[in-house]
């Protein structure tokens, strides 16, 4: 069952603010929302936008790999000290 993303709520709107204004600071250090370009503009929403896709990957990835990820099973010993040798 997918799971249903969560509603955008004015605890949000106000993270990607903050964050949004800090990577104003990052990418244009010292100048303020006000006097940039809307090409500066477009590429900092373009910043933000990516920062936050990949932290979402990242948590889905962590949380698919703790719940449908397979850990290979150890090496035995007698595989580390065979050399792998192609038989033609």
């Amino acid at each position: 069952m997918p799971t249903v993303p969560p509603l955008p709520t004015y605890m949000h709107a106000v993270e990607y603010a903050r964050l949004f204004l800090e990577m104003i600071d990052h990418i244009f250090p010292g100048q303020r929302y006000i006097t940039l370009t809307e090409n500066q503009c477009q590429m900092v929403r373009n910043a933000t936008d990516n920062l936050l896709t990949v932290s979402k990957w990242r948590v889905e990835s962590r949380l698919f790999s703790s719940t449908f990820g397979v850990q290979p099973p150890p090496p035995s010993p007698e595989s580390l000290q065979k050399p792998y040798v192609r038989a033609w």
